[in-house]
């Protein structure tokens, strides 16, 4: 039988990451999109 707490470890970990680099990136944008609006368009 495998170790379960090394196969939870190996499991649990590259998803933390992977979740956490995704709400890096997703805050990243959104925070570049928030900080340079298109001041050039009038108001329609």
């Amino acid at each position: 039988m495998i170790n379960f707490p090394l196969f939870v470890e190996g499991l649990l970990f590259p998803l933390l990451g992977l979740g956490l680099f995704v709400i890096y990136k997703r805050s990243k944008r959104k925070k570049r999109k928030f900080h340079a609006p298109p001041t050039h368009q009038l108001p329609s």
